[in-house]
């Protein structure tokens, strides 16, 4: 017996240091958190197997994972190139992250240690991020990852924290390192430039104050005004042009012409990905080789156009077609309701703020997905995951920042 006791101790300890990582360094390299990611799944295997009847959980929305599963694997089978298509179907192991979590952390203290090593780690990224295109002078800020991933990950982690930074029963320390990294991944947020996860920052932002904190929202809006009307010129052409696709429309702005034609681009693939989901209108086209198949219907694409569709909406339905769109709307539908159920019962506690702050990075990452295929990406993906098993976790922690006592969903 106390050989089990001693597996199952450390198994739980290298779960929740393999999870620690993995969100962390997700942040700063994709093979570190992969990695990470396959010792927290043997560490889970074998805590299921010593253990399962208080590691194996319901997630509450177990019946909408397995039917999206299943509309990918329908995918596969029906794919143009079902070898590459298979490829991208990998991402569905990272939704094992929802049931790691609750296991990997069963008490306050350790859900807390995770938070703010998490926010750490989020602020010394973009204070690196930072340095660098100042010290380097590059125009976007992507030193860990691709700007537009660079700048969803923040998006996601800033909606997360924000709840957390307002709430009044934050301890003071926790709020200084929250304040701290809230801070320095707003900057890295505006320095990639990112349109969408702008617009997906904001949506969350006003959802929080919507539901719990009404005065962030006029709040916002003057930090916004005062954000357009100091920010260099590209900025404001940036956000002044975000919905422009006509040249005419400029009226002489001589930066905007690159924005644009990224508009343009956009609407020619969302387009593009309606005539595939008509030409393959049940289970699509296949989420393999989208780069080859995009130059048949567009043989004069411009250069690294096409790779995907830049909406998930419309990939997903080019791609795993009605069948696979509708399981995703499903699946999505829950966690909102989800998170959700969670903020109307445990308003006033540091569970509900966590969840509230999940509810607006998941609103944010809805928003984002109609400019980019943030679903197809693995970093963001990731998180999407991490912030719902965090969820599950803090419900059945019954999370307080300063209480250990273990409550059950």
């Amino acid at each position: 017996m106390m050989q089990r006791d001693t597996v199952l101790l450390y198994s739980r300890r290298t779960l929740a240091v393999s999870l620690t990582v993995m969100t962390a360094g997700v942040l700063f390299s994709i093979a570190l958190s992969s990695v990470a990611f396959a010792f927290a799944g043997a560490a889970f295997l074998a805590l299921a197997l010593l253990d399962p009847h208080s590691v194996l959980k319901t997630s509450h929305i177990d019946g909408f994972i397995l039917a999206w599963t299943a509309a990918v694997l329908v995918m596969v089978a029906f794919a143009i190139y079902p070898a590459s298509s298979l490829g991208s179907a990998k991402r569905l192991l990272l939704v094992l992250v929802v049931f790691f979590l609750p296991a990997a952390f069963p008490a306050s203290r350790d859900l807390r240690r995770f938070l703010i090593v998490l926010a750490v780690a989020a602020g010394l990224q973009s204070l690196l991020g930072i340095l660098h295109q100042i010290l380097g002078n590059e125009e976007r800020l992507g030193l860990f990852q691709h700007y537009m991933t660079g700048g969803g990950l923040r998006m996601i982690l800033l909606l997360l924290f924000l709840p957390l930074l307002i709430d009044r029963g934050t301890p003071r320390r926790e709020r200084a390192i929250i304040a701290a990294a809230v801070a320095l991944m707003l900057v890295a947020l505006v320095l990639t430039m990112t349109r969408s996860s702008w617009l997906g920052f904001a949506a969350g932002a006003v959802l929080i104050g919507a539901l719990r904190y009404r005065m962030l929202i006029p709040a916002l809006a003057v930090v916004l005004l005062l954000v357009f009307l100091i920010a260099p010129r590209q900025y404001r052409e940036r956000l002044s042009l975000m919905f422009t696709t006509q040249k005419t429309e400029l009226k002489g702005e001589t930066g905007g012409e690159a924005v644009v034609q990224s508009n343009q681009s956009r609407m020619r693939m969302w387009r593009t990905g309606w005539q595939m989901f008509l030409d393959h209108p049940v289970v699509g086209v296949g989420d393999g080789e989208m780069y080859m198949m995009y130059r048949e219907y567009v043989p004069d694409a411009i250069k690294d156009e096409g790779g995907h569709l830049h909406n998930t909406y419309i990939h997903v339905l080019a791609t795993h077609g009605a069948v696979g769109l509708l399981a995703m709307l499903a699946l999505f539908g829950a966690i909102a309701w989800r998170e959700w159920r969670i903020i109307r019962r445990e308003k006033g506690n540091a569970t509900g703020a966590l969840a509230l702050g999940a509810l607006a990075a998941f609103t944010g990452f809805l928003v984002n997905g109609m400019a980019e295929y943030n679903f197809g990406d693995h970093e963001i993906v990731l998180l999407l995951w991490m912030t719902f098993g965090l969820v599950n976790a803090a419900a059945a922690a019954g999370f307080r920042w300063t209480d250990d006592t273990m409550e059950s969903t």
